[in-house]
């Protein structure tokens, strides 16, 4: 079964949002004491996180490994230091700085899930799904439909195609009407061999997003497909 090219990157594509909002909070503990070396780290975070939205990923490394080196404690460091190894696809350092993240705050929602992407981006899919179920036990996180998603494409990643549909409609309960989820969802149907099923979820991605990339997509995978 071909892919379109411009869909590719879409079954390896897990959500990291980088809450830049976070700073604001770090920044409140940096401020209780004024020292010259934590104004310097404070400088140097809030450079990395902007390297980092840049993806000025080299920068973003070499400023937040400052931060690290003077003890800079506050979990937020190792969080976007881990993001910015997951982003150059350095997994192993990855994987360090965001345990390191959780062993200082282990209700950090935000390093369960990169640490979920760490894993499914290394086909380690179980310890992926525990990551992401671990995102979804925090009442206050702001992106549930991220977790969700994810785990439904690591489903299908593992064959569990039914799985995979299951969450792909937990999803669509946080938001009703999205191609990426619809396209998830009629590849899992083709898999299953039920080719009338993805087509109306391929057709409905054209009907409602006729201008969107998805839309492309969709229209060429059911060409290429025969569907």
């Amino acid at each position: 079964m071909k892919l379109p090219g411009k869909i590719k990157n879409f079954l390896i594509l897990i959500f990291l949002s980088i809450l830049i909002s976070c700073a604001s909070t770090t920044q409140t503990n940096l401020n209780k004491e004024k020292t010259i070396t934590e104004l310097k780290i404070a400088e140097d975070y809030n450079a990395g996180l902007l390297a980092l939205s840049l993806n000025d990923f080299s920068k973003a490394e070499r400023l937040l490994l400052r931060c690290v080196k003077y003890n800079y404690n506050l979990p937020f460091s190792y969080l976007y230091l881990g993001i910015t190894y997951y982003k150059m696809k350095k997994y192993d350092l990855s994987e360090k700085y965001l345990k390191k993240a959780l062993e200082i705050k282990p209700d950090l929602t935000e390093a369960h899930n990169s640490l979920g992407a760490v894993y499914a981006a290394q086909k380690k899919y179980s310890l992926a799904l525990d990551e992401f179920h671990k995102v979804l036990l925090d009442p206050g996180y702001l992106f549930p439909e991220n977790a969700l998603y994810n785990i439904a494409l690591i489903y299908y990643h593992m064959g569990e195609y039914l799985k995979s549909i299951d969450y792909c409609n937990k999803t669509l309960v946080i938001v009703p009407k999205s191609p990426m989820v619809y396209y998830l969802i009629a590849l899992n149907y083709v898999k299953l061999g039920k080719k009338k099923l993805a087509k109306k979820y391929l057709t409905d991605i054209i009907k409602n997003f006729p201008k969107s990339t998805w839309a492309d997509v969709a229209k060429k995978y059911m060409k290429e497909n025969k569907i």
